[in-house]
């Protein structure tokens, strides 16, 4: 069964007895699953796709949970102070997620956008939120942490804890990068090529 990494490249899920591990797609089994493909920036702590190619005799075997694997991304480049974010995250091998900044709507589903927890308790192993960019101009930023307690069904009292940030830029005004004439839409201004552009308006416009 073929599937895709976050590149694009195809790659193959292999069989066993005509059925997948698990019983699983290759879809559901590599994106929301042991691999944590989502996405894979190379900063998870884990190897993907050693982990992938060694699957399943590389499960853990030890007495001590496996670590968290975890990412997370904003919904733009730009923020002005006071302003909400959307904060998208994955996790895998977790038994409780939590955000620097506390989420001030619910969570999401990424593949539904249903909501999962109406509130501020971060669950799903693909899901969104919201949180009030509060920073200081220039640089905000937002750490997602997990931890895990959980061997193979079973509880450890010894967590093995784990994290992932993303940086946000921050900016005291909005960045307003051009204006329309919405009556005239042949009259527009791109400030980033043109900064001294001029729209002529009347006061009907």
């Amino acid at each position: 069964m073929a599937s895709k990494q976050p590149g694009g490249t195809a790659f193959t899920i292999p069989r066993r007895g005509g059925r997948l591990p698990l019983n699983y797609s290759g879809a559901k089994l590599a994106w929301t699953g042991y691999f944590g493909l989502w996405p894979e920036t190379g900063s998870s702590g884990k190897q993907a796709w050693t982990s992938f190619l060694g699957y399943p005799g590389n499960c853990p075997s030890s007495t001590l949970p496996p670590a968290p694997v975890l990412a997370v991304n904003p919904d733009a480049s730009y923020y002005t102070t006071g302003n909400p974010a959307t904060i998208t995250y994955g996790a895998a091998d977790v038994t409780s997620l939590s955000l620097s900044q506390p989420p001030t709507g619910g969570i999401y589903s990424c593949n539904s956008a249903n909501e999962i927890s109406p509130g501020t308790t971060l669950l799903g192993s693909c899901a969104s939120t919201t949180i009030t960019v509060a920073g200081a101009p220039e640089q905000e930023t937002v750490t997602l942490s997990g931890s895990n307690t959980d061997v193979a069904g079973n509880t450890n009292n010894q967590p093995v804890n784990g994290s992932a940030y993303t940086i946000l830029n921050v900016q005291p005004s909005p960045l307003f990068g051009g204006a329309v004439n919405v009556n005239y839409p042949a009259q527009l201004c791109n400030f980033a090529q043109s900064p001294s552009c001029v729209i002529t308006a009347c006061q009907g416009d």
